[in-house]
């Protein structure tokens, strides 16, 4: 069985997000994929707004939406303001995740947005998907220690998600985590 590429990246952007947080009602989902739209509609009693622009970002409401999920290559070269107005449209729990550039072969880029969500968010960690690289920010819950197993281990039909996935998919080479440590968000 072969799992693509664009099924590990739906799966994890949204389950990845949505089994860190308890009480996800509202959702913001800035993509032009609609397989992540597809996987979040797993989670009963979800409010989604969908965009293909960064632009929602700044139009929003504040603490409108619980979750925000962005793949959008834009984000690898969004500037301190779109950071500031993430933190400003999520609730007091917020939670978001976004594709990102790949530590190796972009190392400085990675590095930057892993900053910018830092700055703005209390976790700013790095999570992978095989060759896939994306970053989660969360204003409150911790996507390891915080994991909702039960509630992760409850969606069904899924090809590369479930919860020892989301676990393993936070650790890093010793080598890795030890460069990244600067930039890995502790907002206060």
């Amino acid at each position: 069985m072969q799992i693509t590429d664009s099924t590990k990246k739906s799966e994890m952007l949204a389950h990845t997000t949505l089994c860190s947080h308890p009480s996800v009602k509202n959702v913001l989902i800035i993509s032009d994929d609609n397989s992540i739209e597809n996987e979040v509609k797993r989670h009963k009693n979800i409010s989604i707004t969908s965009s293909q622009s960064l632009d929602a970002i700044r139009d929003a409401g504040d603490s409108l939406f619980d979750v925000v999920i962005i793949n959008n290559s834009e984000i690898n070269s969004a500037d301190k303001v779109t950071f500031a107005h993430l933190k400003r449209i999520t609730t007091l729990y917020g939670v978001i995740a976004t594709s990102a550039s790949d530590y190796y072969s972009e190392n400085s880029s990675h590095k930057s947005l892993l900053a910018s969500i830092g700055n703005e968010f209390r976790f700013s960690l790095p999570f992978t998907a095989e060759n896939q690289t994306f970053i989660l920010g969360s204003k409150k819950f911790h996507p390891t220690a915080d994991l909702l197993v039960q509630k992760a281990d409850m969606l069904d039909d899924l090809s590369y998600y479930h919860a020892d996935i989301q676990r393993a998919s936070f650790t890093l080479p010793t080598a890795v985590f030890k460069d990244l440590a600067p930039q890995i968000g502790r907002a206060s």
